[in-house]
């Protein structure tokens, strides 16, 4: 790992965010690149077919957004060791900034904070986290408290796949090595996706045996929904982590389908790594 990227609103889970990013950069002696967007203030216009217009901004005035961003950014990173730190401060879009971040840049991780959803809020606008999981093509880590690195021994790898892809177990191996973590295995049984332990189990093993995984555990956990399923198995276990491989569905299939990965990152108060799993 040589790259992370922390897009930063400066809020408190922000902060946190890049306190993690500090300790992961000296762990692996990479480098961070914190990104602070400035969207157009909307002022209220509308276009004669009812989109929010953006209306001519002059050089002037974008000069003065960036010069408050510059401004913001020095004071959020007063308190941190700037030596692996590097900022920019740009304008327009979080999303699109952080999507041509990823296009321009071979970055390793993403490392966001978030303070979640619910209910209506989580259905009609998302968070620009959830975007990010979506969509990164690297691994993103989601944030909510201070985290001490350090005390990350605990990795809940949840799966509900018939096969692990390659490419998501290496990154998995990658995570666990990082931290030097046990991996906790995981299928969750539901309802509507059950699947006896004598068949489930021999299955998990021989994938496991397959990617020559080490320092591991093996679980089956029964509940109504997946969710539910992971986040209580990691309570029980006391687990630091989650770890989920997402299909990035968007459009109508992620408005139907949803996304797991979304899910957990909004409810669950732990930390979250996420991977876009690609096609073998």
């Amino acid at each position: 790992m040589k790259k992370i990227l922390v897009p930063t609103d400066f809020s408190k889970q922000a902060k946190n965010a890049l306190d993690l990013a500090i300790q992961l950069a000296r762990m692996a002696d990479a480098k961070i690149h914190v990104m602070h967007a400035v969207e157009f203030p909307v002022g209220g216009l509308v276009d004669p077919v009812g989109v929010a217009a953006v209306p001519a901004y002059d050089h002037e005035f974008l000069d003065a957004l960036k010069g408050k961003g510059e401004e913001r950014m020095a004071r959020f990173l007063d308190d941190f060791d700037q030596s692996k730190i590097e900022h920019t401060i740009e304008i327009g879009s979080v999303i699109a900034n952080i999507d041509e971040q990823l296009a321009r840049n071979d970055y390793d991780l993403v490392i966001m904070g978030t303070k979640g959803a619910s209910g209506l809020k989580e259905f009609f606008l998302g968070s620009n986290t959830e975007k990010v999981i979506r969509t990164a093509e690297c691994p993103v880590i989601v944030v909510r408290e201070k985290v001490d690195a350090s005390k990350i021994k605990n990795i809940v790898f949840a799966t509900l796949e018939k096969g692990f892809s390659e490419d998501l177990m290496m990154h998995v191996k990658q995570l666990q090595d990082l931290f030097k973590a046990t991996l906790h295995i995981v299928r969750v049984n539901t309802p509507n996706n059950f699947e006896r332990d004598i068949f489930a189990r021999p299955m998990l093993q021989k994938m496991a045996d397959e990617h020559m995984l080490k320092d591991y555990t093996i679980n089956i956990h029964n509940d109504i929904y997946e969710e539910d399923g992971i986040i209580s198995f990691t309570n029980l276990i006391k687990g630091d982590m989650i770890a989920l491989g997402t299909h990035g569905r968007k459009g109508l299939s992620h408005a139907i389908a949803g996304s797991l990965a979304e899910d957990i990152a909004n409810h669950a108060n732990k930390l979250i790594w996420t991977y876009h799993i690609k096609k073998d």
